[in-house]
């Protein structure tokens, strides 16, 4: 299956950006801001999706442009004074490329893998011009997952892992510390879900989030490990 798509799309300030000036816990002034514009995004899409050998194994692949103009950002107004913005951006541009790949190598036991790759660049920011040229806050260049999925009888188990590069919260990209707070650290962290039903409509479920407990910060330290269970009971 292969497809060709396009659009345009807007979308207005929220009574958030339009109306709420807060100072976070680093000292940095958020402003609020009441002229502001909708942001408006075109874009094209180009995916392939393929089944192989009786629909076993699947392929797919997304590529995309979007173009955005005004958009809304938060962007630096005085880097001394630590004052921050909510400002309509004059043109920002994100190239990305999505593929995935899944195989059901036996009835009970499929594997998978994803792979992002994301380009988003600020192109004109007359408020800070030095945000020109550089990432777009808070999205990753790379996102990777992957892992398996087992199914036989009374047994589940969903094992997977998710990659995630570094991301910036400056519009200049100058946060370039990873391990402190406020930093968004790359990170790997596997999760595990495992599901027992040993008899009809009662299941057993174990959860472990971060299984192997791998510290880094997403602004905020990371919880580390977290696990949980539940019992479920249909009639």
């Amino acid at each position: 299956t292969f497809w060709i798509s396009g659009g345009k799309a807007f979308r207005p300030p929220t009574n958030y950006d339009l109306y709420r000036t807060w100072l976070g816990s680093t000292g940095v002034l958020t402003e609020s801001n009441p002229d502001l514009k909708p942001e408006v995004m075109s874009s094209v899409e180009v995916a392939m999706v393929h089944r192989f050998f009786d629909n076993r194994i699947d392929l797919s692949f997304v590529g995309y442009r979007n173009l955005i103009s005004n958009m809304i950002y938060t962007t630096t107004v005085s880097d001394e004074l630590k004052i921050q913005r909510k400002e309509n951006l004059g043109k920002a541009k994100t190239d990305g490329i999505e593929t995935g790949l899944s195989g059901r190598l036996f009835s009970f036991l499929t594997l998978f893998t994803n792979y992002t790759w994301t380009d988003a660049k600020v192109k004109e920011n007359p408020v800070n011009p030095l945000s020109e040229g550089k990432r777009v806050t808070g999205i990753p260049e790379h996102t990777v997952s992957y892992g398996f999925h087992f199914e036989k009888g009374w047994l589940a188990l969903r094992m997977g892992s998710r990659y995630v590069s570094k991301r910036y919260n400056a519009d200049d990209n100058s946060d370039t510390v990873d391990g402190v707070f406020g930093s968004r650290d790359p990170f790997l962290i596997t999760d595990l879900r495992l599901t027992i039903s040993p008899i009809k409509r009662v299941r057993f479920i174990f959860n472990a989030d971060n299984l192997f407990n791998n510290e880094f910060y997403d602004y905020y330290k990371s919880p580390g490990r977290t696990m949980g269970g539940e019992i479920q009971v249909t009639f």
